[in-house]
Formats: C-alpha cells, sequence, structure tokens
C-alpha cells in the first residue's frame, strides 16, 4: 500500500472520529429540563389557568369571563402553556357552550349565584371549595413547595406528582381566618393528590394532561 494510501486513510479515521466524539458530546449537552425548571413550569400553569375563573360578566341569566368570550380565545391564550388534549380538558372543566359563546360550566355558575344570593340576603354558603377542590383552581396546589413534589422522567413525558400531600389553608383557633374560609367551604386542612405530565416541544415544557383530587 502506497504512502499516500496510508495518510489519506489515516485523515479519514481521523475525520470519522471527530465526527463521532462531536455527535457524542453534542447528544450530552443537548438540553434537558431540570427539576427546578420543570417545577417551575408546574406553578406558572398553576397561576395561568386562575385567570380564567375572573372577571365574571353577566349575560342572558349566564355568567361567563368577560375576557374570554369565544372557545379559540381560551385556546390561544392557553397556548404556551399546554397541548390541544390538556387546551380541551380545561376547557370542558370549566366553560359550556350558549349560543356561540362560552359561559362557565353549571357548578361555576352556581356557586357565583350562591355568593351573589348571600350577598343580597347575608345568608347562604358560598362553598367556593367543594367547586373547584379538584381542579386545577385547586388553591392548594400553588401552596405545595417544590420539595414535595416528585418529579421525574418517563421517556419524552416529565412527571410532577404528589400523593396525599397535606395542606393547611387555616388555623381553627384562629377565629378571623376560620369565618372566611369556612362561608367558602374551605377545611381547616385537606389532603391533595395529583399528576402533571409535560412534554417537551420546541424548547418549551407544554402540560399534556394532569389529574387533581382532593381528600385523603
Amino acid at each position: 500500500m502506497g504512502k499516500v494510501n496510508i495518510t489519506r486513510i489515516v485523515v479519514a479515521l481521523i475525520l470519522i472520529t471527530s465526527a463521532g466524539i462531536a455527535l457524542f458530546f453534542q447528544g450530552r449537552t443537548a438540553h434537558t429540563p431540570d427539576v427546578r425548571t420543570v417545577a417551575a413550569r408546574y406553578y406558572e400553569v398553576i397561576a395561568a389557568v386562575e385567570k380564567l375563573y375572573e372577571n365574571h360578566q353577566q349575560k342572558n341569566g349566564y355568567y361567563y369571563n368577560g375576557s374570554f368570550r369565544e372557545k379559540n380565545e381560551v385556546k390561544d391564550y392557553l397556548s404556551p402553556y399546554m397541548t390541544q388534549g390538556a387546551k380541551e380538558q380545561v376547557i370542558n372543566t370549566f366553560f359550556q357552550q350558549e349560543k356561540n359563546h362560552l359561559v362557565y360550566a353549571e357548578e361555576f355558575q352556581d356557586f357565583i349565584l350562591i355568593q351573589r344570593d348571600a350577598l343580597i340576603n347575608s345568608s347562604g354558603k358560598n362553598d367556593y371549595y367543594t367547586v373547584v377542590k379538584n381542579s386545577l383552581l385547586n388553591p392548594g396546589l400553588k401552596m405545595i413547595r417544590e420539595e414535595q413534589l416528585d418529579i421525574k422522567q418517563r421517556g419524552e413525558h416529565y412527571i410532577v406528582e404528589a400523593k396525599n400531600i397535606p395542606v393547611k389553608f387555616y388555623r381553627e383557633k384562629d377565629k378571623q381566618y376560620n369565618n372566611h374560609y369556612t362561608r367558602l367551604g374551605y377545611p381547616a386542612q385537606d389532603r391533595l393528590s395529583f399528576t402533571f405530565q409535560f412534554v417537551e416541544s420546541d424548547g418549551e415544557l407544554l402540560l399534556s394532561s394532569y389529574s387533581v383530587r382532593a381528600g385523603s
């Protein structure tokens, strides 16, 4: 074998080896969300969903969110946070269609009516917590600390879980807060279990599915 051919083979081997090393380190350094990034995304989703149940307006006997009259408006708002499937899950939980417009789902309508009657008649029970406790609006979700979250990766999914985590809303001996929270149906303490599943899309974590369950 000639000297020129040997040189060519050596150069080719060096190039192949260099390419392999580059690909190896590229795979090792590719962006993978860490635990704190996933936890931060969890809290961002909770905060975003809270905006869906405010700015209450009424028309033709139905209450609705004045900022979101159309289904596509809700979808556009949630797009930075969720996949299509999760957006549908949220919309089906909080809203219903009425004459081409979105209004609150029946149980969320009922809470506003009960609250209004209680203010007018100084009686009644504003059982807000019963309405929201098994949804993304459960206030206990944002009270859980990052170190209480069980965060792991399963294939392409990033899972945020909690099982039977105690959440204290108020102290029973504190009458000032006790009266306020009991009127809204809060227990002094509840236990939450939930699963949030995220996927990565274009460098962003998107919620793809979730479940929330209150009560031990």
